[in-house]
């Protein structure tokens, strides 16, 4: 017999919530793509951003491998933080649609939310819940606000809770129904999630172990016999062989590397335990401060502990029936909480993973309150409305929250990360002091970087080592924060000298109250004044000059010597490694003809080091039409001379000739 002939009102019932179930999948997807476009993280930009320029740098080069450059703590450039998969999905998608890898990010985002939604439908299968009854559930989680904005960020997390969803559902179908397929898909996911985000993993392990426990608390109570606890035993315990192994060598491998860093030996797994999780402190989850703080958290991702709170209690007092889920569940969304206080109080996206238990204890109390027999003689209508009202106001939560950031106009970066991308030579590096390790600028600006962690921006040892380690890379500029310039101003002049930038800062931005200084290397001062100065036509919003000419007291022009990074992008027309100049005005790059080429004014000199003790060198050289063509002073022709000079210092002229262009037609041009 069908369902409608044997119960029309539940047939229409269900009808509505399947309709409703669409609606508002349709709707998630028309709010979590709003402005997709921009090219703006917004959220926890610090994060994003991170993720974002190691898919970049895995683009950029190619390499698909585990090692896998984060360039944001100097040389080595590699540090691996997490397994790329995330990464390597996004740089596929990117390559095979031709789009943006903010675009690509948040399409792979968003589908691991949806992806997720039917691991949780399979889980809650297990408990015997009508196929309404659950997406009624589920209804919760495409209202929630965190799960509206975070599922179109460039994070790991999304990938990582879908993986750990999985794991879950597939683990308690190994132990209900035994079937092999079901424990490698319980294994396979948990060792990819594991290794993409533990911390996420961690949350979802936790339930997984206590229905474990429970199925053999269940053997020993029925007195079912050793056999079937160990049957048990190896079931439960078998999924989880293969993460740990994977984990273990993981941390191995990337602990190794961390701990030789010179800036990165604070990101082993031992010491982000201690410092920045909170895991082993009970101080962290017994300070006010930090409880505080979390209620903030919840605010943002969920709605106040008020709506929390309320919609907890009607749930409790008018479906009585349901508080072992409703309590087990909300239990499971403090459990991260209460594992790492430090990482959820201060790190809004880390609740996206454990909010899903939060938003299924939501999802038992509507659907307790829509399916469970009427009681005190309380309308159905009125129960349907007290049901709605957690999604009303997890959708005004949002509007009123993240939605206002979600709508914000910008391609991301500023006038700052604008300017150094146009104006240094793509593989240059710049240094940063006042911006902890983050990787905004580095992204943004395309460049490499030495983003100096807080905790070692006044340590002169550190410094001097880490500027050492860059010696063969162009360094083309220092950014010094507001606070920084005045709190350090010895430690800024110690870099300035040794990175051998002018010794003033040249640009300034100010934007939002806060102030960046900006030195730069010599080579490029005239390039960027010709380009930002009252005759130049490019400007960058909140960025301004602050020199038109390079102060003399602090540059050596004569007999400069010059790394081998600096020599190839400030000589980047002369292929042989320059490693000295003697520029009798300064240096100056321009472009002619589209080829870049240099100013050089008498009497100036170049050391270069042969690529080979014999063969060819080839030189192009000449005048600009106006030194000889112009009124007033002009030239009356160079020598240009090339000497080789052997490892004695002993010189001889193996070439020289005088250009005249004003008398002779022939030395005019190249």
């Amino acid at each position: 017999m069908s369902l409608a002939s044997q119960d029309p009102q539940r047939s229409r019932r269900s009808l509505w919530i399947i309709s409703g179930f669409v609606l508002l999948v349709i709707f998630h997807f028309k709010l979590a793509t709003t402005n997709g476009g921009s090219g703006f993280m917004i959220g926890h930009e610090f994060r994003q951003a991170q993720t974002a320029l190691i898919a970049d740098y895995i683009d950029r080069q190619n390499n698909f491998s585990l090692y896998y450059e984060t360039p944001i703590l100097g040389k080595p450039w590699a540090f691996p933080l997490e397994a790329p998969f995330y990464q390597w999905c996004v740089v596929g998608v990117k390559r095979m649609l031709d789009i943006p890898d903010f675009q690509a990010a948040r399409g792979i985002s968003l589908l691991c939310f949806y992806l997720t939604l039917p691991a949780l439908y399979l889980l809650l299968s297990v408990f015997r819940i009508s196929a309404t009854g659950r997406l009624l559930i589920l209804t919760p989680l495409l209202a929630c606000p965190i799960y509206v904005f975070y599922s179109r960020s460039f994070l790991i997390d999304p990938m990582a809770a879908m993986l750990s969803a999985w794991f879950l559902a597939s683990f308690v179908m190994t132990l209900s129904q035994r079937r092999w397929w079901w424990f490698g898909l319980a294994s396979l996911t948990a060792t990819a999630a594991i290794l993409i985000k533990s911390l996420v993993f961690a949350v979802w392990l936790f339930p997984a172990a206590l229905y474990g426990a429970w199925i053999l608390w269940r053997n020993i109570r029925e007195k079912a016999g050793i056999r079937a606890i160990v049957c048990t035993l190896v079931w439960g315990i078998g999924p989880v062989v293969l993460p740990y192994l994977a984990l273990r060598n993981w941390i191995f491998y990337t602990d190794a590397l961390k701990a030789s860093h010179p800036g990165a030996f604070e990101f082993t797994s031992e010491e982000l335990s201690k410092g920045n999780f909170g895991t082993f402190s009970l101080s962290s989850r017994l300070s006010p401060e930090t409880w505080q703080t979390l209620g903030q958290r919840w605010s943002e991702t969920v709605g106040s502990p008020l709506l929390i709170a309320l919609t907890l209690g009607v749930g409790l007092i008018l479906t009585p029936g349901k508080w072992r889920p409703i309590l087990g569940l909300t239990g499971l969304w403090l459990f991260g909480q209460l594992a790492f206080p430090y990482a959820y109080a201060y790190q809004d996206y880390y609740f996206y993973s454990a909010t899903f238990f939060l938003m299924l204890a939501f999802g038992v109390v509507i659907h307790g309150l829509i399916t469970s027999p009427i009681r005190w003689a309380i309308p159905r209508s009125l129960l349907v409305v007290v049901a709605m009202l957690p999604l009303a106001g997890m959708f005004h939560g949002y509007w009123q929250g993240y939605g206002k950031m979600q709508r914000v106009q910008s391609n991301g970066g500023s006038g700052l990360t604008a300017m150094l991308r146009d104006m240094f030579p793509e593989g240059s590096v710049i240094m940063g002091l006042g911006f902890d390790w983050s990787a905004i600028i580095p992204y943004y600006s395309g460049h490499r970087a030495l983003m100096v962690r807080d905790s070692q921006r006044y340590d002169l040892d550190y410094l001097r080592g880490a500027i050492k380690d860059l010696e063969a890379e162009p360094v083309v500029a220092l950014l010094v924060s507001e606070d920084m310039a005045v709190t350090g101003p010895n430690v800024v002049k110690e870099v300035v000298t040794e990175l051998r930038l002018v010794p003033v800062p040249m640009l300034r931005q100010v934007e939002g109250g806060k102030a960046v200084e900006v030195y730069v290397s010599p080579y490029f001062y005239e390039e960027i004044v010709r380009r930002m100065g009252p005759s130049g036509g490019s400007r960058y919003p909140h960025v301004d000059l602050l020199l038109t000419h390079v102060p003399e007291e602090g540059i050596l022009w004569g007999g400069q010597q010059i790394s081998a990074g600096m020599a190839r992008a400030a000589f980047p027309m002369i292929e042989a490694r320059v490693t000295r100049y003697d520029i009798a005005y300064g240096y100056r790059r321009f472009w002619i003809q589209e080829n870049v080429v240099i100013n050089f004014h008498p009497d100036s000199s170049i050391w270069v080091e042969p690529v080979s003790s014999r063969g060819w060198i080839n030189w192009e050289v000449g005048f600009l039409d106006d030194a000889w063509q112009r009124d007033g002073d002009k030239t009356d022709g160079v020598s240009f001379r090339v000497e080789a000079e052997n490892k004695n210092g002993h010189r001889r002229t193996i070439m020289e000739r005088a250009l005249l262009p004003a008398s002779q037609p022939e030395d005019r041009g190249f």
